[in-house]
């Protein structure tokens, strides 16, 4: 009987065993004879030492890899196959995958180094030979139970020595300028370098993908306005010494301008910021500090080995978190003091059944369609610079209005009859990026007013904005200015026509979170306004 020399479908794999196997082992001690000798002693060139490891650790990788994951069929076996030649392949084609992978390592404590070069795939191949030989071999009956103390062993080795191509060791060459560095040149822009002489633990934070802002206004204190909010997940590397690293790896080229922010052990965080333009991603060395290349930051210890950085680029920025906060109508305003009224407001005709007063300022209109028997509706408001000028009882119309950058809701008293009422009484909530047009209120001009006297302020969204004003006046209304904050501005008009405006929010946002910011997901202007109209008769 010929016996399978691939491993049966209904035969239930042990992966381990192949672990005994003399072509495994073998590959072994190849692999961790060439990588921790052959390549440093100059008995072969280099070219043949590299591509040993390479067939070699094509062989010890997915046997290992199989009996890590305890795989039991032919599929997972399989899968555990592409997965060693899908990595081993990004690798090879990507210098930033193979930097990923050696910060990867260092971060477990294996400083592995390992370098891109697309001629290495010739050794793909030798799965095949994993496949055929030791796929086989796992399905080979288990010896005596002793044995498992020796496949334990052998899989500790090898997880040793195929995790990476090297190890770093002793440079043969005494040649201090080497014609090409042991690390892979890396793309980008602006770059870090480690120039502590010692690894270090490199963190950097590169802006939320769903941050808007404007950075030609960013760009005058990026210490202070870009806060550790608007930053997105951390990213840890483990830069060797001398080595360098890409502060962010460029996909999407539309940006204006670029920021992250960095620190590492023993280093004050900075933010770095600058425009597109001013750097171009191109190739630069893997290791060793070239400062007539454009965009660099050197990290360095000083003589009492505390951290420092080092450029001669306008890039980087101290955190300024402890920066004093615009105070009274440059503030920061409070998004507490924001309109609401939901998302879907109830509109129509109703009786108001009963008004709740809630503590956020905020008030439940329980609502009653007119000549209706159903159970009352349920309306919130939230208006907390202005008082409800309705009672339980009385008759409301609630409509939706709509402009090209805001939108409000209206509710005007009706009478007994559900027709207007006379004088006019109507609320005008306002939000979103402008300002309503009040019909109510007939030749009343509204316009906003950037305070450009305020600085910028940062709230605890990390959204960016200045102060707005309103300035109030048109036919029959005089000339006046509302501030953000301040108390309502009542206003007459000679027919009897009486205005009072309250300004809820007002500012001119140039950064926003769309994650985390209130109001409309634009930069620009961010309004919310309640006014209520007492008229003539009509």
């Amino acid at each position: 009987m010929v016996r399978p020399s691939t491993p049966s479908r209904s035969t239930p794999l042990a992966p381990q065993r192949a672990l005994l196997h003399p072509v495994w082992l073998a590959s072994l001690v190849l692999l961790a004879l060439n990588d921790h000798w052959l390549k440093y002693a100059g008995l072969l060139p280099d070219v043949v030492t590299g591509k040993l490891s390479d067939l070699a650790g094509l062989v010890v990788a997915p046997a290992l890899f199989a009996t890590l994951i305890r795989a039991r069929t032919r599929r997972s076996l399989l899968l555990a196959h592409v997965a060693v030649g899908a990595v081993f392949s990004a690798i090879q084609l990507s210098s930033l995958a193979a930097t990923t992978w050696s910060a990867l390592m260092a971060g477990i404590g294996f400083p592995w180094i390992i370098t891109s070069d697309p001629t290495d795939l010739l050794a793909l191949p030798m799965l095949a030979v994993s496949w055929r030989v030791l796929g086989h071999a796992m399905t080979t009956p288990a010896a005596a139970l002793a044995r498992r103390s020796a496949e334990a062993g052998a899989a500790a080795v090898g997880l040793l020595c195929s995790v990476a191509t090297s190890q770093p060791g002793p440079d043969p060459d005494p040649d201090p300028f080497p014609e090409s560095g042991w690390l892979p040149p890396i793309q980008g822009d602006v770059w870090l370098h480690n120039g502590t002489g010692e690894p270090l633990v490199v963190r950097v934070r590169t802006l939320a993908p769903t941050v808007l802002l404007d950075c030609a206004q960013i760009e005058a204190e990026p210490g202070r306005l870009l806060s550790d909010e608007v930053f997105g997940a951390v990213q840890s590397w483990s830069l060797p010494v001398d080595a360098n690293l890409t502060v962010i790896d460029h996909v999407d080229f539309s940006a204006t301008c670029y920021a992250a922010r960095v620190d590492a052990d023993g280093f004050e965080p900075v933010v770095l910021f600058w425009q597109s333009g001013d750097y171009f991603v191109r190739e630069l060395p893997g290791d060793g500090l070239d400062e007539t290349l454009p965009g660099w930051v050197s990290l360095e210890l000083d003589v009492d080995g505390v951290g420092s950085y080092t450029t001669h680029e306008p890039i980087l920025f101290p955190r300024d978190a402890e920066a004093s906060a615009p105070t009274g109508a440059c503030a920061a305003p409070d998004d507490a003091d924001r309109i609401d009224w939901g998302d879907e407001p109830i509109v129509g005709n109703f009786t108001i059944a009963a008004i709740a007063p809630g503590v956020d300022g905020c008030v439940a209109l329980d609502l009653v369609v007119a000549g209706s028997e159903d159970a009352p509706r349920r309306q919130y408001l939230c208006m907390p610079t202005l008082e409800l000028p309705f009672a339980a009882g009385d008759n409301v119309a609630i409509a939706a209005a709509y402009g090209a950058q805001s939108e409000a809701l209206v509710l005007s008293a009706l009478d007994a009859e559900f027709l207007p009422a006379e004088p006019v009484r109507e609320l005008w909530l306002s939000r979103g990026g402008a300002l309503p047009q009040i019909s109510s209120a007939p030749g009343l001009q509204l316009s906003a007013v950037p305070a450009y006297d305020c600085t910028l302020s940062v709230d605890a969204c990390g959204t960016v904005g200045r102060a707005v004003g309103l300035t109030v006046g048109g036919d029959g209304y005089s000339s006046t200015q509302l501030e953000h904050g301040g108390a309502p501005l009542t206003l007459e008009r000679n027919d009897g026509t009486r205005v009072t405006l309250a300004l809820a929010h007002a500012q001119d946002r140039v950064l926003l979170d769309g994650e985390c910011a209130a109001g409309p997901q634009l930069l620009g202007y961010d309004l919310e306004l309640a006014a209520l109209v007492e008229g003539a008769a009509q």
